[in-house]
């Protein structure tokens, strides 16, 4: 929904030039990994890491600190949170967070440590507890959820990370997919519909199916259309 183009890279791969990393419950992971991460943040990128990240290392090891307690995982420091305890939820149940977001399968009792909490469960097994936070890091911004939110609340908060790390963003209906692909000279802008209603995107170039100029992409329902812009001089 919110119209940016992805890449899967793998943990410990090069951050560089990326203006988001989304760190799915990554469960095990390599001190080289927690290494890049950081460095990217520090750098200026922004991060979310979402729950259940960073407990065991490469051998799968339990991550311990200096007195044998369980700490709070690979990305404490980074992410500025103290994970104290995990609390699964029951396929029925669900939680709520205080701005307005729903969500389910896993909560965890937070505590901040500089950290600043940007949303608390309101209901559920760790009511009260740190649900989102947000934590400045060198120039850059680590993201922590707790939790699993529904896909309306995960949108928002990704679109509201986005709009703050500075990622061009389009609102796009539930369902229709865009893909942008750039070289040295022009930017491509492909969008699949399988709706049963017209997109429009507002974006100018020449539509490559139709061999039409257009001022802002018109999209039928069932069709893709795939848009050149220029932005350079050819060689």
């Amino acid at each position: 929904p919110n119209g940016v183009t992805v890449d899967l890279v793998a943990p410990g791969a090069s951050l560089e030039g990326y203006g988001l990393v989304v760190v799915p419950s990554l469960y095990l992971v390599e001190d080289v990994a927690v290494g890049v991460l950081e460095e990217y943040v520090a750098g200026g990128g922004t991060a979310l890491v979402t729950f259940f990240s960073g407990v065991v290392d490469g051998d799968d090891r339990i991550r311990l600190d200096a007195s044998g307690e369980v700490p709070p995982g690979a990305f404490a420091g980074l992410l500025g949170v103290w994970t104290e305890q995990f609390f699964p939820l029951l396929p029925a149940e669900s939680v709520h967070l205080s701005d307005g977001s729903a969500a389910s399968i896993w909560t965890e009792r937070v505590r901040t440590t500089t950290a600043a909490t940007i949303a608390t469960f309101v209901d559920g097994p760790v009511a009260g507890s740190a649900a989102i936070t947000r934590n400045s890091v060198g120039t850059g911004t680590a993201w922590y959820c707790a939790t699993a939110l529904d896909e309306p609340s995960f949108a928002a908060l990704v679109a509201g990370i986005l709009g703050e790390a500075g990622v061009p963003r389009i609102d796009l209906p539930a369902g229709v997919e865009l893909v942008v692909r750039s070289n040295a000279t022009a930017r491509y802008t492909i969008v699949i519909n399988p709706t049963a209603g017209e997109v429009s995107v507002a974006r100018a170039g020449r539509e490559l199916i139709t061999a039409q100029q257009t001022d802002g992409l018109i999209v039928p329902a069932g069709a893709v259309r795939v848009l050149r812009e220029e932005t350079g001089n050819d060689r």
